[in-house]
């Protein structure tokens, strides 16, 4: 068997195989084999016709179709095997000669695991993880928790009044642009808190006075910000009915307060300390996901990698996929093939970014022989209740990514 190897970039290898006469014919006959065991002659017991019968009903095409696939099956598992290629994506296969009485050329373009050459992860990870950077928790956010649990146990009373900021309000939104909805941008019965709704700037102000029962139109600019990226900066037209406005009376901030959320709580004191607890834990872990977060493209920028097309275009299938379950309606339109072509190119450099980020970790768990043990993976199965089985595939490289992290960690100490 000749071959010849040619690197295309990006992954992609063509390949072009040569089998002689001799190489090809073991194929040909198990192919030929086949084929006569299932011919049936009138007059003639099964395998008790004439060879020269037999031969004149097999299609000969169709056994060189299956000797054919069989030969290019397996001998690029065989070159796969030999120049520890790892194939992932569909080979795309061109036979070059056909002949039955001959051997067999092919040529194929594979898209392979890619070769990494990693950087410097020990220098890369003592600077990315060294930092000494101390959280601290401000006055402000524990007051901002505190009022977020007080407005969450409000009492609520119908009242036949102008709306004024604090009011919770019930309301329906229609939002038009250019005299048209504005997809995913329609609701009805929605409730917010009036001067604390997220909808746009003064959106909120144009409510306050207004009595449940009224109807109201209004305009207002997007914000450069705003959700659907067609409208920022664009003027969009609002109609309003406000169907109901409710007080709210907030719990007294006392002790009696702070006990009827949990029996940790006996004090007020018991319960600002416990904020600044968890303010400041949900700090740390930001810190250090956004450490992790440099570590990781730092060392995918100072390495090698040819990131094959195949891999970024999964990852933004799935991407689109969360987007399309999240948002169904946001794809629904006129509008939706053109709509997700653009959320795929807007996804496009995250999706790389992904990608390489999860070669570099293979290939450093790889490297430094870092990977879960089967008492790890039971135990994660176990706490996340689902079958290892199942979810194997899963489970080890999360605990696998968590280990390299660790790993990483633990050279800046």
């Amino acid at each position: 068997m000749k071959k010849d190897i040619k690197n295309l970039g990006n992954s992609k290898i063509e390949l072009s195989v040569h089998l002689t006469k001799e190489e090809f014919e073991p194929y040909w006959s198990r192919a030929y084999g086949a084929a006569a065991s299932k011919i049936e002659l009138k007059g003639f017991r099964k395998g008790a016709a004439p060879k020269e019968m037999v031969d004149s009903a097999i299609n000969k095409d169709k056994v060189f179709e299956e000797a054919m696939k069989e030969a290019i099956g397996n001998t690029l598992s065989q070159i796969s095997k030999e120049e520890e290629w790892a194939i992932i994506d569909q080979p795309k296969v061109e036979v070059k000669e056909t002949a039955v009485d001959g051997g067999l050329k092919y040529q194929a373009t594979l898209t392979v695991f890619p070769e990494i050459k990693l950087g410097d992860y020990k220098a890369i990870a003592k600077k990315a993880f060294g930092k000494n950077e101390e959280v601290e928790v401000e006055d402000k956010e524990v007051k901002k928790t505190i009022d977020y649990l007080l407005g969450s146990r409000a009492k609520e009373k119908l009242v036949d009044r102008e709306a004024k900021k604090g009011d919770l309000i019930e309301a329906d939104i229609k939002t038009t642009f250019d005299g048209k909805p504005l997809e995913g941008a329609a609701l009805s019965g929605d409730k917010f808190i009036l001067g604390e709704s997220r909808f746009m700037p003064g959106f909120d102000d144009k409510l306050i006075g207004k009595k449940g029962g009224e109807k109201l139109t209004f305009s207002l600019k997007a914000p450069k910000d705003y959700w659907s990226k067609e409208v920022q900066g664009k003027q969009l037209d609002f109609a309003v009915e406000l169907k109901s406005v409710f007080e709210r009376e907030l719990p007294k901030l006392d002790d009696e307060f702070a006990s009827s959320l949990g029996s940790g709580f006996k004090t007020v004191a018991d319960l600002e300390k416990s904020i600044q607890e968890g303010i400041k834990t949900e700090k740390r872990e930001k810190l250090r996901e956004k450490q992790r977060i440099e570590m990781i493209e730092g060392l995918a920028k100072n390495s090698k990698m040819d990131v094959p097309e195949v891999m970024i275009e999964r990852t933004i299938d799935s991407m689109v996929a969360d987007i399309k379950r999240m948002m169904p309606e946001a794809f629904n339109g006129e509008k939706a093939e053109e709509e997700e072509r653009k959320v795929r190119e807007q996804f496009r450099e995250r999706a790389k970014k992904n990608v390489e980020g999860n070669l570099v970790i293979y290939e450093l768990a790889k490297k430094e022989g870092i990977k879960p043990s089967e008492e790890e993976l039971q135990k994660a199965a176990t706490m996340q209740g689902v079958e290892l089985e199942k979810y194997y595939d899963a489970l080890y490289s999360q605990i696998q990514n968590q280990k390299v992290f660790d790993y990483l960690e633990g050279l800046a100490k």
